[in-house]
C-alpha cells in the first residue's frame, strides 16, 4: 500500500484510516511495554526476598570431653599381726602333755629350752623319774609357734648346739651288749628352718628309737 503524500492541512492525514490504526497501536505496545517491565521487576523482587530471608545454614561444632576414669584408691599393704612372744608365756608343759608319753603311765618333764621366741626354737623334754638311758624329746618352736616334735619316735637325744635358725641334736643307742652308760651308736641330726617349714639334715636309724 502507498502512504499518503503530506500535504497541507494534516487534519486530512489525521483523519485517514491507516493513521487511526497507528494512533490504536501505539497506545497497546506501549502498555505492553510496561507490563512487561512490571513483570520482569516483580519476579527480580520475589526473587531478591528468597535469597535474603534463606541465610545459609550454619555449622556446629559439638566438642565432647571424656572425662577420665577415675582409678580406685590403692589400697595399702597391711602388716601381719606380730604375736607378742616371750619365753614365759610359751605353753611348753601343755605342749608337751600333747604328746605321747615316755612310756605309759610316764609323763614328760621340761629339760631346758631355747630361743623360744626366734626363728627356730626348742624344748628338751626328759622322762619324768628316768634314768640317763630313758627317751627324750624335742618339741620345735617358730616365734612361739608349736612347730611338733624334732622326730616321731620316742629316742635318746642331747641339743648340742643352736642358732638362730637351726637346732643340732645328738642321738645315741645301744649296739650290741652295750650297757646304757657306754652307747656306741650315736649319730647327729640337725634341723633347720627353710622359711616355711623345718627341714631334717641326716637321718636317725631305726635302732635308735
Amino acid at each position: 500500500m502507498t502512504p499518503p503524500t503530506l500535504v497541507p492541512g494534516g487534519d486530512r492525514l489525521r483523519d485517514h484510516p491507516w493513521a487511526r490504526a497507528v494512533r490504536w497501536a501505539a497506545p497497546a505496545v506501549t502498555a505492553a511495554v510496561v507490563l512487561a517491565g512490571c513483570a520482569g521487576g516483580q519476579d527480580e523482587h520475589v526473587n531478591a526476598e528468597a535469597v535474603v530471608s534463606t541465610p545459609p545454614p550454619e555449622t556446629v561444632t559439638v566438642t565432647s570431653t571424656v572425662e577420665p576414669a577415675t582409678e580406685p584408691a590403692p589400697v595399702p599393704d597391711r602388716e601381719p599381726a606380730s604375736m607378742d612372744c616371750s619365753p614365759s608365756s610359751v605353753p611348753v608343759s601343755a605342749d608337751a602333755a600333747s604328746i605321747a608319753p615316755p612310756f605309759p603311765g610316764n609323763s614328760w618333764t621340761v629339760w631346758q629350752t631355747g630361743n623360744l621366741c626366734g626363728t627356730l626354737g626348742y624344748a628338751e623334754l626328759a622322762t619324768a623319774g628316768g634314768t640317763g638311758s630313758s627317751p627324750t624329746q624335742l618339741l620345735l618352736y617358730n616365734e612361739g609357734e608349736f612347730l611338733g616334735t624334732g622326730v616321731r619316735c620316742n629316742a635318746l637325744g642331747q641339743v648340742t648346739g643352736s642358732t638362730e635358725d637351726s637346732v643340732t641334736v645328738q642321738y645315741r643307742w645301744p649296739l650290741g651288749n652295750d650297757g646304757n652308760a657306754n652307747m656306741r651308736g650315736r649319730t647327729t641330726v640337725t634341723f633347720q628352718w627353710n622359711g616355711s617349714s623345718v627341714s631334717m639334715l641326716g637321718e636317725l636309724p631305726p635302732e635308735a628309737c
